[in-house]
C-alpha cells in the first residue's frame, strides 16, 4: 500500500513538473528586445488567500480562491513557520465542492520533511485524459488546513508560498499546459 502510494505521488510530480516546463514551439530569445506589455483593464488575475478561524488550540486556514478560467492543474509550496513554530499541521481537507473533480489531488500533511521544515506541498490535477471538466471558472473554498497551536501565549500565524526542493513552486496551469498567471496573497493572523 505504501508503494503504491509513493508511485502515485511520483507519479504526480513528474506530471505537475511536465505542465510546469511544457511549451508550445520554441521560446523567443526575451533578453535582447524589449517587449510590449499586453494591458487588459478588465481580466482579474487569478488569486490564492486564506482566511482563518480559531477555536481553543485549532486553527483552521481556509484556502479560498478566485479564478477567471479553468485550471486543469496546480502546485501551491506552502510555508508556515521557520521549523521552530509553534504551529504543526494536522490535517488537510480538499473541497468537495471545488476541488473534488481533481483526479489526483497531494496535501503533503503525512511528509515528515514536510513537518519538520513546517512546509506543505500542496497539488492537484484534473483528469489528464480528457473525459472530466477542470476546474470551472469562480471563486470559493478550495481547502482547509488544520493546525494545532503548541502555546497559548498570542502569536502571529503567517502563511506564505515559497519554493521546495527540486524546483516546486507555485503554479496554476490550463488543459494545454500552459502557465496560468496567478497572485498570492500571503495569510496573517493573530492567535488568541
Amino acid at each position: 500500500m505504501r508503494w503504491k502510494v509513493l508511485i502515485a505521488g511520483g507519479l504526480f510530480l513528474s506530471i505537475l513538473t511536465f505542465l510546469a516546463w511544457a511549451q508550445k514551439g520554441p521560446r523567443p530569445d526575451l533578453s535582447q528586445t524589449p517587449q510590449p506589455v499586453l494591458k487588459i483593464e478588465h481580466a482579474k488575475p487569478d488569486t490564492i488567500w486564506f482566511e482563518f478561524k480559531q477555536t481553543g488550540n485549532k486553527l483552521m486556514a481556509d484556502l479560498l480562491l478566485f479564478n477567471d478560467q479553468p485550471i486543469a492543474g496546480g502546485q501551491i509550496p506552502l510555508k508556515f513557520g521557520n521549523g521552530k513554530s509553534p504551529l504543526a499541521v494536522d490535517s488537510v481537507v480538499f473541497d468537495k465542492k471545488r476541488a473534488g473533480k481533481f483526479d489526483m489531488t497531494n496535501d503533503g500533511a503525512k511528509d515528515p520533511v514536510n513537518r519538520a521544515n513546517q512546509t506543505l506541498r500542496i497539488g492537484f490535477l484534473a483528469d489528464i485524459s480528457g473525459r472530466k471538466p477542470p476546474l470551472e471558472v469562480g471563486k470559493g473554498k478550495l481547502l482547509t488546513i488544520y493546525f494545532s497551536l503548541k502555546t497559548d501565549k498570542a502569536y502571529e500565524v503567517e502563511v506564505d508560498t515559497t519554493t521546495l526542493a527540486g524546483g516546486y513552486s507555485f503554479l496554476f496551469a490550463d488543459q494545454a499546459a500552459q502557465n496560468i498567471p496567478a497572485v498570492f496573497k500571503k495569510g496573517k493572523f493573530k492567535t488568541k
